[in-house]
């Protein structure tokens, strides 16, 4: 089942909450049972370091939690920002 819009908004708030995200997208969440699942894509500036991006992840996930007891588990993708320089290469198109 998916969640009511009111409980989506309330995710993009939390997200929002963290400025090191410069956008986000592919925000999904399902139920199973009364617990709700979460995936999101997450971009940020290319100039951070792994360590960076991953800590900025762990955040967001704290953040979407405790603000919505509900949510049982977060899945986050760190992608960098195109716009700031990133470049992320679709695997298909991928040459060896």
């Amino acid at each position: 089942m998916a969640p009511d819009r009111r409980v989506i908004e309330a995710i993009e708030k939390s997200i929002r909450k963290s400025p090191e995200v410069t956008s986000f997208h592919k925000l999904k969440a399902r139920y199973s049972g009364n617990r709700l699942f979460v995936d999101v894509h997450l971009r940020f500036d290319p100039a951070k370091s792994i360590d960076e991006t991953h800590a900025l992840g762990h955040r967001v996930k704290v953040q979407i939690i405790e603000d919505s007891p509900i949510v049982e588990e977060v899945n986050i993708h760190l992608e960098p920002e195109p716009a700031l320089g990133g470049y992320i290469q679709d695997d298909k198109t991928r040459k060896a």
